[in-house]
C-alpha cells in the first residue's frame, strides 16, 4: 500500500482524518535515499505530510519501521525538526532478557543478550539458529 502515498486520491483520504497517525511498516523502500534511487514521489509526500503546508493543516504524525541501516534513508528525512524521535531495537540485556523470559513463564535463563525474536520463538529455534527437529504425525 506505500504505492498509494504518492496517489492524488491520499490528500483527501488524510483531510478526513485530520489528527491521525500513520504507521508504514517495513517501510524501507519509500524512506530510502533518492540519490539510492528511493522512491522520490514517495519521500517528497512524507516530507510534505511532516514538515509543510499539508502538515500545517492536517496534523499527520507518522510512524515508519525499517529493518535497515539508517544511513540508507533520504538524508532530508533525517534533518532538524523532521525526525521527532529514532529508535534502534537492539538486544536486551542478561537482565532484561531474563525477566522476560520469567515474565511468559519459560525456565530458559541467558547469560548474553537476546533478541525478542529470539525469546518469543525459542521453543522453535535456538540462539544459534540451529533448529529443533520436531516428528508431526504418526
Amino acid at each position: 500500500m506505500t504505492n498509494y502515498l504518492t496517489s492524488p486520491e491520499i490528500i483527501p483520504f488524510l483531510l478526513d482524518n485530520k489528527e491521525s497517525v500513520l504507521i508504514i511498516e517495513d517501510a524501507e523502500r519509500i524512506l530510502q535515499s533518492r540519490e539510492a534511487g528511493g522512491d522520490t514521489n514517495s519521500v517528497s509526500n512524507i516530507l510534505n505530510l511532516t514538515d509543510g503546508l499539508l502538515a500545517d493543516c492536517m496534523h499527520i504524525q507518522v510512524i515508519a519501521t525499517f529493518n535497515a541501516s539508517k544511513h540508507l534513508l533520504d538524508k532530508a528525512l533525517l534533518r532538524k525538526g523532521r525526525l521527532m524521535v529514532d529508535y534502534a531495537f537492539g538486544k536486551l540485556a542478561p537482565a532484561k532478557a531474563n525477566n522476560l523470559l520469567m515474565y511468559l513463564g519459560m525456565e530458559h535463563r541467558t547469560k548474553e543478550p537476546m533478541t525478542l525474536a529470539d525469546i518469543f520463538n525459542l521453543d522453535e529455534q535456538t540462539v544459534s539458529g540451529e533448529r529443533h527437529e520436531v516428528k508431526v504425525g504418526f
